[in-house]
């Protein structure tokens, strides 16, 4: 009778014992729902604190069913049978997700683009510059299904500058160099169409040289750190730099706001290197599932030019509002899309987000300024106008994915705010836009591509014309 006693308490014993292991299961699950919430996701992993909705619904339904199984186990914890079933359910669907992500991951083949013909990737990722060109290579830039451009050949040399081997500057030499982002990047263009190439065929002067360099996705601190470190060396007369309003976003991971964040600055506040964890943290927040559903979450924005023109004049309290009604949370690119609008709206209607992030860009100029003064360097900007500043005509692929389709927006207050520092600060200002805007209106050549967006090898003859006049006019002063 009592060894019937014991046996029984040793049972209720590890009956009990399996109930509170199971429960605490279910606390786990539960407890993780609620933990991995997208606000977290968001803090730890992207670089802006935002997320894409597709993303956010993703995270939900991850929540939903961590919870789901959570209390299942809870509540069937006394049900031996059934909770090891619901376990065995739970971990036999992670299995397959995950071994779904695995074959997505492998079988994924990398854009042809973005590797070079040595199977290499085509970007270096470092502290030193960020993000720029593998120097000693040759890649091939293919155009998407909807651009006319055909294959380009992109030779890098052992400075990670598109061209030949740059050669020490002549005594006589007056040296121009042009930088900026993906427009003066250029991998579309064919090297003797870019706007640097076709300066020197229009300069003529085999004693003025230009050089041309720029990367996609940088901004002014990244293009500081590269004349600190690469640009000055080169001996330089002229720096004109380009600026383009995706500089200035407060929301995307491809500008100042951002690569301030991952800078370490010395005593001066000039760049010393970059802290790229929030760069590799980045893919693990995008898994390849979750690429797959993101079309079915997202849907593209539509605008008419009377909602844009409202949207650009609204009162200075009122735009958040107004720009969250307009563009809701499941809208792609919703984020770059208020950006655009913020900073095309009068200077006199930005809000004090929109006035920090340009204060904080126009900040790295001013140490561009100082250095370039100190070595007797003369000093230009120019902004980059976009195709939906230019004409409907324009880039009619590419401005569906914000909307433009139908609507013109104006160079705006980000372009004005430009200019006004520029004359404050004794820079000279060169407008390629009129003179876009002119060709545009009398031709029926593209400036920009249909889908890529960046100037066509129309674009670049246009610009390097209106550069042209300016570099004389600058070699005449020395």
């Amino acid at each position: 009778m009592k060894e019937r006693k014991q046996k029984k308490a040793i049972m209720k014993s590890n009956i009990k014992k399996r109930e509170r292991v199971i429960t605490l299961i279910g606390i786990f699950f539960i407890l993780a729902g609620l933990i991995c919430n997208h606000w977290l996701v968001a803090k730890l992993f992207s670089l802006d604190g935002e997320l894409d909705f597709s993303l956010k619904v993703s995270i939900f339904i991850f929540d939903l069913f961590f919870v789901f199984f959570g209390l299942l186990l809870v509540i069937l914890r006394k049900k031996k049978d059934l909770a090891v079933n619901i376990l065995l359910l739970f971990f036999t669907i992670i299995l397959c997700l995950i071994t779904a992500e695995i074959f997505l991951r492998i079988s994924d083949k990398p854009n042809p683009s973005t590797v070079n013909a040595k199977g290499e990737k085509v970007y270096l990722f470092s502290k030193e510059y960020h993000h720029d060109y593998r120097p000693n290579q040759v890649f091939i830039r293919y155009p998407s299904e909807y651009d006319e451009f055909g294959p380009v050949e992109n030779k890098i040399n052992s400075l990670a500058v598109r061209g030949p081997e740059i050669p020490e500057k002549e005594t006589d030499e007056y040296r121009v160099l042009l930088v900026g982002d993906s427009f003066i990047q250029a991998d579309e263009i064919k090297y003797e169409e870019t706007a640097g190439e076709v300066l020197n065929d229009l300069l003529g002067d085999e004693k003025i040289k230009v050089i041309q360099h720029g990367m996609s996705s940088w901004s002014p601190l990244l293009e500081l750190n590269w004349l600190l470190k690469k640009g000055f060396d080169l001996k330089p007369d002229l720096i004109i730099l380009f600026l383009c309003i995706n500089d200035f976003y407060g929301s995307y991971s491809g500008s100042d706001i951002a690569y301030t964040k991952d800078a370490v600055f010395d005593s001066d506040g000039l760049p010393l290197s970059f802290e790229l964890s929030s760069e590799n943290f980045s893919s693990l927040a995008s898994p390849r599932l979750i690429d797959l559903l993101a079309p079915f979450f997202s849907k593209k924005a539509h605008f008419t030019q009377k909602e844009i023109d409202y949207l650009l004049q609204e009162e200075k309290t009122l735009i958040d509002y107004a720009l969250n009604s307009a563009i809701s949370k499941d809208i792609q690119y919703g984020n770059l899309i208020k950006d655009i609008i913020y900073l095309s709206r009068p200077i006199e209607l930005w809000d004090e987000k929109t006035i920090k992030t340009v204060s904080l860009s126009l900040g790295y100029l001013d140490k561009i300024k100082k250095i370039t003064e100190s070595k007797s360097i003369s000093f230009a900007v120019s902004f980059v106008p976009l195709s939906w500043n230019i004409s409907k005509e324009e880039n009619f692929e590419g401005i569906k994915h914000y909307g433009f389709s139908n609507v013109i927006i104006p160079m705006g207050g980000i372009e004005e705010k430009i200019k006004k520092y520029a004359l404050e600060n004794n820079i000279d200002y060169i407008n390629i836009y009129e003179e876009f805007k002119n060709f545009s209106g009398n031709n029926e050549e593209k400036l920009f591509l249909i889908s890529e967006g960046h100037w066509s090898g129309t674009g670049h003859r246009v610009a390097a014309e209106t550069l042209c006049e300016y570099i004389k006019e600058e070699t005449k002063k020395q």
